[in-house]
């Protein structure tokens, strides 16, 4: 039994081949980092949409630019819920000011580009069959073009 100031064997034959191996040092180095990176990104990166180290997934609200239509003449920046994980940016709900909210049905976003999302809580939408084979009636539905950007809301 080894004691408590001795290293045990695995140790120093690791020690040994770092050392003895030329590109030892830097091969160690890039496990280092490669662990480092992925358990920052995984749980203590930041929160914020295209933030540098950006967490692989969490959920967030940060302001959304909506626009009403695709020309962009008029457009709201608001408070949005946004997730993201393995399929990128998510949104589900924006808060508006006079305390109203237009929720999407987990509608797919990009960082800095419009994307089209239909309103899930719109008369129009519940008197939809989502089985339905009407594509003119789908079509015709309530929807905002929502813009991603970086800025968090905060509380």
């Amino acid at each position: 039994m080894p004691e408590h100031d001795e290293k045990p064997a695995a140790i120093d034959r690791a020690i040994k081949a770092i050392k003895d191996n030329p590109y030892g040092y830097g091969v160690l180095l890039i496990i280092i980092l490669f662990v480092a990176h992925w358990a920052f990104t995984s749980y203590l990166g930041p929160k914020r949409p295209g933030a540098f180290l950006e967490r692989t997934s969490y959920e967030n609200t940060v302001y959304v630019q909506v626009y009403s239509d695709k020309t962009g003449t008029k457009n709201y920046y608001l408070p949005g819920d946004v997730s993201r994980g393995e399929n990128g940016y998510t949104i589900s709900e924006v808060s508006w000011p006079n305390g109203g909210d237009s929720t999407f049905d987990d509608c797919q976003i990009t960082l800095g580009k419009r994307s089209e999302c239909l309103i899930t809580n719109s008369k129009e939408f519940e008197n939809y069959d989502i089985n339905s084979n009407d594509i003119d009636k789908l079509l015709a539905m309530p929807s905002y073009y929502i813009q991603l950007t970086n800025n968090v809301v905060t509380k």
